[in-house]
């Protein structure tokens, strides 16, 4: 209940209907400050009663319709009706405090103003123009009523720069009003261009990968024949050569394909019970051996308050990809000291630790490892090869699975690499 109704005073961003969202915001907070001006004056007003109980009333009225104005508005299907509703009743009351008092120095008059820019911010021009005749009349009139003889130029000069304050108001809201809803319809033309060209580009990607594998198929399934047959060492150490390269180009078409796929937002997660301890075991069991063989120390463990027999719902699947990749990065990295992952919950989070001593990443490329086709190392002189998909699709991954994935690290110290996921324990049995 209590997100339901901040949502309302304070509507969550939309990039599909921003003009709506900036609308429903300039409304609560007119009506938030509304109901805050009305209230403080009500209050003061009170020492009044009971002959100015009419008064009174009408001000408190102003505070509840605008106290409530966002609950009854925001979130609506009717949004610019109701908007259009209470606009026009908070109107009428003020329009109404100002002519039965008659006096220039009237809180009604000075609301007047704000609710003729707040009017033409949410609905736009005609309904602007509706809400600042009916305050210029309101504010003329109360001039009018209120001028004497000895001091008429004096207010008359007062209620004139009244009068072109509201007007002011509305001819700036309504260019802003414009101008905004211009910039949005561009910058929602610029991102349907995108969007095509970033469908093309995913759908050109899984196309392509898709006619390479034939052939590579064929090399790979040659490579293993001629393995097989009887061949000189030298032969032999070429036809291995031709089989690793084929494989890797093999993996790299599959790491493109499954990008294609999730920036095209195709990719399915499941949703099935895990634990965290045949997670843990299955990281140990396919990369302990690559750990050892680079002299690297090489560990899974678990935070106490973890346990590894708890069920969680999820994609363990992806999760284990993300941590393949993580660890398969660290290892490869890593000169010498240890890898060290570590499986831990905090409250409805899972929380997965990828830990190596390696040489850091500098500060200023942090950022940029998570993007495509990056590595930390950008140099022409890099050690180390592959096409920079990994980390970025981790990012993409742990995003469609609801979590993040984060970096810290010390140059010359290692790197920690925090993947933290939304955790639901599966029901027992």
């Amino acid at each position: 209940m209590d997100l339901n109704l901040r949502e309302k005073y304070w509507p969550k961003a939309d990039e599909q209907d921003r003009l709506r969202i900036a609308a429903a915001r300039a409304l609560s907070a007119f009506c938030i400050l509304g109901a805050l001006a009305g209230a403080a004056v009500t209050a003061l007003n009170l020492q009044y009663l009971p002959d100015f109980a009419g008064q009174i009333a009408l001000g408190g009225g102003v505070a509840l319709i605008c106290a409530a104005g966002p609950i009854l508005i925001n979130g609506s299907s009717r949004f610019y009706l109701r908007s259009r509703v209470l606009g026009y009743g908070v109107l009428a009351l003020l329009a109404g405090l100002s002519l039965w008092d008659g006096d220039l120095y009237n809180p009604a008059n000075f609301l007047l103003i704000p609710s003729v820019m707040t009017f033409t911010l949410v609905l736009g021009l005609r309904d602007g123009a509706a809400a600042m005749a009916i305050a210029l009349g309101a504010i003329l009139i109360t001039g009018v009523m209120g001028w004497g003889d000895d001091a008429q130029a004096t207010e008359a000069a007062e209620y004139g720069a009244l009068a072109a304050a509201a007007v002011f108001a509305f001819a700036g809201a309504i260019v802003f009003r414009r101008e905004m809803r211009s910039a949005l319809e561009a910058l929602s033309a610029q991102k349907r261009v995108a969007d095509r060209a970033n469908r093309a580009k995913s759908q050109f990607l899984a196309s392509m990968s898709h006619e390479l594998r034939t052939p590579l198929n064929g090399v790979i399934g040659m490579a293993t024949v001629l393995e097989h047959s009887e061949l000189t060492a030298e032969q032999s150490r070429a036809v291995r050569i031709v089989g690793d390269s084929a494989g890797e180009l093999n993996q790299m078409i599959s790491r493109i394909l499954e990008f294609a796929r999730l920036d095209s937002g195709a990719l399915e997660l499941a949703r099935a019970p895990f634990t965290l301890g045949a997670l843990g075991d299955e990281v140990r069991e396919r990369h302990e051996a690559a750990a050892r063989t680079g002299g690297l120390a090489f560990s899974v463990a678990f935070d106490p308050a973890a346990a590894p027999d708890a069920r969680w719902l999820g994609d363990a699947e992806r999760i284990g990809q993300i941590l393949d990749n993580l660890v398969a990065n660290a290892i490869r990295f890593t000169p010498k000291g240890e890898v060290n992952v570590v499986l831990s919950t905090a409250g409805d989070r899972l929380r997965f630790d990828v830990v190596d001593t390696g040489p850091g990443v500098p500060e200023n490329r942090r950022e940029a490892i998570f993007e495509p086709f990056t590595q930390a190392d950008g140099t022409a002189t890099r050690r180390h090869g592959g096409a920079g998909l990994g980390l970025s699709m981790a990012a993409r991954l742990a995003e469609a699975m609801g979590g993040i994935l984060t970096l810290e690290s010390t140059p010359g110290k290692g790197c920690i690499f925090r993947l933290e996921l939304p955790a639901e324990p599966a029901k027992q049995g």
